[in-house]
Parts: structure tokens; C-alpha cells; sequence
């Protein structure tokens, strides 16, 4: 076979590929990436996002919950959930930033139902202030009433103090996993914040854990024991990524650019 023969085959060969190539990419064109958001709850109104009754998430005996925020307002009254799991027949738990034992004060509380007393903890007064941005992870097990909630702020541990005592056997959060307005749905229950990188472990973190999440940004960060984590998508979409579980917004909460946060 001549030279010039041999370059012609070679060629015609390319030129099959490069029709092949071309027909395959009419076919098959790579879904555009959506870019992650965070979700705001605005200053005013009762919005929230529900993930409804998610199995991996309830009943868990040890369990850490972690998430980014930003503090949009201080609102009035009691209640002013961020992340919760009841409803108002005592089933559950929930973390909020306004005090539920003392209306109106401005507390990052913790508190879980109990058959006779629920338990109850909270940070200082105004450890968080709004206008500014903070990651919170609050650890706890369940197994015993004289167990206490352990609450990081910023990768730091806080101290908190009790204002409820648990009594009787821990009831089972059987629930809608629920961030924003109250667990059940109440009006008047919404709060006023920022909300990325929503965590659940089923497992307690350790101090250095909970450092490496703040430190990183890295939303890939620790994820032994992750049995949820919360995205949030440009096209509206509320998505567990560990699961695949979908949320449905309510009251029109916005979506607005993760900015602090490392996607990859």
C-alpha cells in the first residue's frame, strides 16, 4: 500500500470519529450544574422549608446537628425556630433563637420532650447578635436525663446552662424535620435567618470534628455518621444529599448565593 493511500485511510478514519463525536454530543448534552444557594427566611413573616417525616433522622439515641447562618433580626415573642423536629403533642426536638421558657429574650435554646418534663439549655444572652454570620453545632445523647446538649459556636465550645430539667423517658421524634417556622407548622413561629449546610449525624462529634467543619467550609467535611445534609440549588430545589430526600418551601423563603461555603 502506497504512502499516500495509508494518508488518505487515515484520514477518512478521522473524519468517521469526529462525525461520530458530533452526533453523540447532539444526543447527549451534559445537564448544566446547579449552583448551591443558601436559603433565607427574610425578616418578617412565618417561612420555613419541610423535609417531612425523614426515618434516618428520628429516634437517634446520640445525634449532632450542625448548620451555617446568618442572623437576619432578633424577632419578638417565643419560639423562632431554626431547626426542628416535633410537633405541639410533645414529640421531638428543636433548636431556636429565641427563648421559649422566658418570651422575647434573645437565646440560642435547645430543647427536647420528655414523657413528664422536657429538657431545656440555652446560651447566654445575645451570644448571637444579628448582622452577623455563624456556624452552630449542638451535640446531645438521649440515653439519660443527666446528659447535657455540648453548643459550639464558630468551632468553639460555649458553655450553656440548664433552664429545664428532663424528666421521664425521651419521646420519640417521629415528626417532619423542619427548618424556619415551628415544627408544626404554628404561625408566629418563623425566624429570622440565613440557613446553609443544614447537618444531622447520628453520632455525637468529637470537639475536633466540629472544628474541622467550621475551619474547612468544606460541606464534604467529616462524614462518618452524616445521615442528613441539606442542599440548596439556584432552580428552587430543597435536596438531602445524603438520601435524596426533596423539602417544599413555605411563605416564599428566598435563594440567595452561598458565599462562605466550599462546593465541590
Amino acid at each position: 500500500m502506497s504512502r499516500q493511500r495509508k494518508l488518505q485511510i487515515v484520514l477518512e478514519v478521522l473524519i468517521i470519529l469526529a462525525l461520530l463525536a458530533f452526533l453523540v454530543g447532539q444526543v447527549y448534552t451534559e445537564p448544566e450544574r446547579q449552583a448551591p444557594m443558601a436559603v433565607d427566611f427574610g425578616t418578617s413573616g412565618n417561612k420555613g422549608v419541610s423535609f417531612g417525616s425523614l426515618a434516618q433522622t428520628q429516634g437517634l439515641t446520640n445525634m449532632s446537628v450542625s448548620f451555617w447562618m446568618y442572623y437576619n433580626a432578633v424577632r419578638s415573642g417565643d419560639y423562632g425556630d431554626v431547626v426542628s423536629q416535633y410537633d405541639d403533642a410533645g414529640h421531638g426536638w428543636w433548636i431556636d433563637l429565641v427563648d421559649y421558657v422566658a418570651p422575647n429574650a434573645n437565646n440560642l435554646t435547645f430543647g427536647i420532650n420528655f414523657s413528664d418534663t422536657d429538657g431545656g439549655w440555652k446560651l447566654p444572652t445575645d451570644t448571637l447578635t444579628a448582622g452577623n454570620r455563624y456556624h452552630v453545632t449542638i451535640t446531645y445523647n438521649r440515653s439519660a436525663t443527666t446528659n447535657d446538649p455540648v453548643f459550639y459556636i464558630n468551632g468553639a465550645e460555649v458553655a450553656e446552662s440548664e433552664v429545664s430539667t428532663p424528666v421521664g423517658a425521651a419521646a420519640t421524634d417521629v415528626e417532619n424535620l423542619v427548618f424556619g417556622y415551628g415544627g408544626y407548622g404554628g404561625a408566629g413561629n418563623g425566624t429570622y435567618v440565613i440557613l446553609s449546610d443544614v447537618r444531622i449525624y447520628n453520632r455525637i462529634l468529637a470537639a475536633g470534628e466540629v472544628a474541622e467543619i467550621y475551619n474547612s467550609r468544606d460541606i464534604n467535611a467529616v462524614p462518618y455518621g452524616l445521615v442528613f445534609q441539606a442542599t440548596f440549588l439556584e432552580n428552587g430545589a430543597y435536596i438531602d444529599r445524603i438520601n435524596g430526600a426533596v423539602g417544599t418551601g413555605a411563605g416564599s423563603p428566598a435563594f440567595v448565593p452561598d458565599t462562605i461555603l466550599n462546593w465541590h
